[in-house]
Order: C-alpha cells, then sequence, then structure tokens
C-alpha cells in the first residue's frame, strides 16, 4: 500500500514550493500564547511539535521559510 503523502491536503511546504496557495492548505493549527518574551520577540505556545511539524521545510527554496506562517484570528500573517 502506498501513502498519498501531504499532497492531497498541502502544507506550508507545498505553498512554498508554489504547489498551492496558503488558501488551499487543508487545516491550520490554533494555539494559545502562554508566555511572550518583552524584549527578544519570542513566545511560547501550548501546541507541540507534532501538531507543528517537525520539517523547516524547503529553506533553500526560500529565505524566510519555516516551520508554517504565523497569523492573527483574522488570518494576517504577522510576519
Amino acid at each position: 500500500m502506498r501513502s498519498s503523502g501531504n499532497y492531497i491536503f498541502f502544507d506550508a511546504f507545498q505553498a512554498t514550493l508554489g504547489s498551492c496557495s496558503a488558501a488551499d492548505c487543508a487545516l491550520t493549527v490554533l494555539a494559545a500564547v502562554i508566555h511572550r518574551d518583552a524584549g527578544g520577540g519570542k513566545v511560547v505556545i501550548d501546541a507541540g511539535a507534532i501538531a507543528l511539524s517537525k520539517d523547516p521545510g524547503p529553506c533553500g527554496l526560500d529565505s524566510a521559510c519555516g516551520f508554517g506562517h504565523i497569523l492573527d484570528l483574522e488570518g494576517n500573517d504577522l510576519g
């Protein structure tokens, strides 16, 4: 039996490659910020590595890539 992979659902990796748009991705992860570093611009959220992926994606293709995108509740990218 072959696995279909993530291609039928799409994800941030596929969107970075141009296979789809971010709007085509099948799901998102909603997590609460539980701590924010006042000076360092870092946050701690209540979601783990499995929910967020352990694969940084195609970093060689996009210097701004990482583990997905951080959005506000309205879906605006926070960079």
